[in-house]
């Protein structure tokens, strides 16, 4: 049952969320270039198996429908950050594949990354506060997967 205070929290989460993804996807743009939809697919890419993804794999990564990450992979590949390769096994599948300069920006970002996180985010909760939050969460989420 959603009672009030369930719906408060809701509302404190949904907001806050979407206040800090703006403020540290500005400060990213600005500081970095990129936004945290290519961050988020530079991320994946990084962290993936032999560091590409199929376009689908991209798609359900960013929450993007496939023409947006087209659209998207096509600005990633233009600044050299990504580029295309065949599938091996399916010629008719893309990979997407992060090239050298696609983690140095990728490491960029997250330098701003991690200051607006330590700033909005970490800075606003102490150890205890920071445990339950993660807990919360955790039990909330099948996929969780933390990054290092």
């Amino acid at each position: 049952m959603l009672t009030p205070n369930h719906r408060q929290a809701w509302i404190a989460f949904f907001t806050a969320q979407l206040d800090l993804n703006r403020e540290i996807g500005k400060a990213m743009q600005t500081e970095a270039g990129i936004g945290m939809e290519e961050y988020g697919v530079l991320l994946g890419l990084e962290i993936s198996e032999n560091g590409m993804m199929r376009m689908g794999e991209i798609s359900d990564r960013v929450s993007l429908t496939p023409s947006g990450v087209t659209r998207l992979v096509d600005r990633l590949e233009k600044d050299g950050l990504v580029c295309r390769k065949s599938c091996p096994s399916d010629r008719r599948a893309l990979h997407c594949v992060i090239t050298p300069a696609g983690l140095a920006k990728r490491e960029e970002a997250w330098e701003v990354y991690r200051r607006e996180i330590e700033n909005r985010f970490a800075s606003k909760l102490d150890e205890e506060e920071a445990e339950t939050v993660t807990e919360v969460f955790r039990r909330m989420s099948d996929l969780w997967k933390p990054f290092a």
